[in-house]
């Protein structure tokens, strides 16, 4: 072991092991005892240095040497861990990879943080302190709430958008005009009971699906986003992202990352005649949330356990499979983010199964969401992590069609949820 090491070893064994508290109790009782041994003089610390006894001296100068030393130390401990921790350092991380869209905002919450395409709202705040019976980090599907606040009204600024879509609409689509859920304010949570509140109002699939279109397709496209998203924006200043003021609506999303029993990840190529992301490849899918979601199972608000359970069934094992291989439970909600291309907001849950990679392929052909011929591939979830290093990296060749915009973030939430000590910052810096 080297010197520094050696060091740290020490500072770790008296940060620790609590022996500065009894280190601390000694040098009180010594201190006690040098200024009884100078009988009451009405100036103790002098008559302590320059007492004739001796050892009045050497314990004085014993016990202030004791104290510092174990003060000092303290600090330093308290400073490298700090420093040091998953947390800092993911997040200084993180600050160095945002991309030029993202940094167009304001956030307006000081908490909230830039990642490549994608803002982060809300971590779980346990992500790096696990729960101590499945030893993973987040919010257990019971401890989130969806809250149901009433009706979305549509924006002055998306009407017409919205008529030109719904007149080129075949009457079939019209009638198929499905409810949507969109967050319509800042998630709480209760750091203390790490429970997770979050508020949806209704809308439809068209106003939602007309609006991402202005925005991906119409010249002026970004410009309505930001107007949209910050009502009283000045065009001197950076468009301020408030989602308790934002007008532009959007659809509520699981993004799940599916873990199999043998440690593998699940990446899944989304179908070509999707509405959002066609041909990208997920870690592993996305589902909306939808009116059957906001059911309660028990008291007046809804948990997003429907939401999960039915995610998995519709994307992955269907409804044969999926209570012999999945439990709700066992599923972890990591984050609440936005993409910020639509600012589409999105769960995202790591979803542990019991069925092996080698017995998942047939098994997902039978989910309602899954075409015969489903496209997918699985990654190793284990050091030296090299095949995820290289997807992460975009150093894999996904068929030309690269990953869904989400995909990175979701790689490191999921690595700095298994593997929080591990130096998550490093290992997707690295070259393989």
């Amino acid at each position: 072991m080297n010197a520094r090491g050696s060091a740290l070893g020490l500072l770790k064994l008296l940060y620790d092991q609590q022996g500065w508290m009894h280190g601390l109790s000694s040098v009180v009782f010594l201190m006690l005892g040098a200024l009884i041994a100078t009988g009451g003089d009405p100036d103790p610390w002098s008559a302590l240095f320059e007492s004739p006894h001796w050892y009045v001296k050497t314990i004085s100068i014993s016990a202030l040497l004791y104290t510092g030393t174990i003060l000092i130390s303290l600090a330093v401990m308290w400073t490298v861990q700090s420093l040091s921790s998953p947390g800092t350092r993911l997040a200084r991380y993180v600050k160095t990879v945002v991309s030029a869209g993202v940094e167009q905002w304001h956030l307006a919450d000081a908490r909230w943080r830039g990642f490549d395409k994608i803002v982060e709202v809300w971590p779980a705040p346990n992500l790096f302190v696990p729960d101590a019976a499945s030893q993973t980090g987040g919010w257990r599907p019971t401890d989130c709430t969806l809250h149901l606040m009433g009706k979305f009204a549509v924006s002055n600024r998306l009407t017409d958008y919205h008529s030109r879509f719904i007149e080129g609409l075949d009457p079939q689509e019209r009638s198929k005009d499905w409810p949507k859920f969109m967050l319509v304010n800042h998630p709480e949570s209760k750091l203390d009971a790490h429970l997770l509140r979050l508020e949806v109002a209704e809308t439809v699939w068209s106003v939602v699906k007309s609006a991402y279109l202005a925005v991906m397709h119409e010249e002026q496209g970004r410009e309505l986003l930001f107007r949209c998203v910050d009502p009283k924006r000045q065009s001197d200043k950076p468009p301020v992202l408030d989602l308790t003021k934002n007008q532009f609506p959007n659809s509520f999303c699981l993004h799940g990352i599916v873990v199999t029993s043998d440690n593998c990840v699940l990446a899944l190529k989304r179908p070509r005649d999707t509405d959002y992301y066609p041909e990208k490849w997920s870690f592993s899918f996305e589902e909306q949330l939808a009116a059957e979601d906001l059911e309660p199972r028990a008291g007046p608000n809804a948990t997003i356990e429907t939401w999960v359970w039915r995610s998995v069934m519709q994307e992955v094992l269907g409804n044969e499979y999926v209570d012999e291989y999945f439990n709700v439970a066992d599923a972890r909600v990591l984050s609440v983010a936005l993409e910020d291309e639509a600012c589409g907001p999105f769960l995202v849950v790591l979803i542990p199964i019991s069925c092996s990679s080698d017995d998942l392929p047939a098994i997902l052909r039978t989910a309602p969401d899954r075409q015969e011929a489903c496209d997918h591939r699985f990654f190793s979830l284990g050091p030296p992590f090299d095949d995820l290093v290289r997807a992460y990296r975009r150093d894999t060749d996904f068929e030309g069609t690269g990953l869904h915009p989400t995909s990175r973030y979701r790689i490191l939430m999921m690595l700095t949820t298994l593997f929080p000590r591990y130096g998550v910052e490093k290992l997707l810096s690295r070259s393989v």
